[in-house]
């Protein structure tokens, strides 16, 4: 027969029985939540947390093309697409990131520097 006397958990610990895990799922969705508990804050401040990319899968493509350096012919002709397609592209890009035209900023440079920050690269 085994003890009821069990020495109390430390805090933040969970108890969870066999007979009523039937998912690994359940296991892994426990672990997290006392990490989260235990660990949240300082991940947290370690790796902020990232903010939601605003773009497409195909305008993320467009814009890491822009920021390896290629031209609007280079990316047109690697996507077998028009020049103006590219440039309309990446107007909408500049628009959505609020990347306005400016004499003082080249608008590459602006895009690389979004694009590093959106894909979690230091620059």
């Amino acid at each position: 027969m085994l003890s009821t006397k069990l020495p109390p958990l430390p805090s933040g610990s969970l108890y969870l029985c066999k007979q009523d895990i039937d998912d690994v799922r359940k296991i892994v969705d426990q672990l997290l939540m006392v990490n989260e508990r235990r660990f949240g804050r300082v991940v947290r401040k370690i790796f902020p947390k990232r903010e939601a990319i605003p773009l497409t899968e195909m305008q993320m493509d467009i814009l890491s093309l822009v920021a390896k350096g290629l031209t609007t012919a280079e990316i047109a002709r690697q996507r077998d697409v028009s020049e103006k397609a590219i440039e309309n592209t990446i107007s909408r890009i500049s628009i959505q990131l609020g990347i306005v035209k400016d004499s003082t900023q080249n608008q590459r440079v602006q895009l690389t520097r979004a694009y590093m920050r959106l894909a979690g690269k230091s620059t």
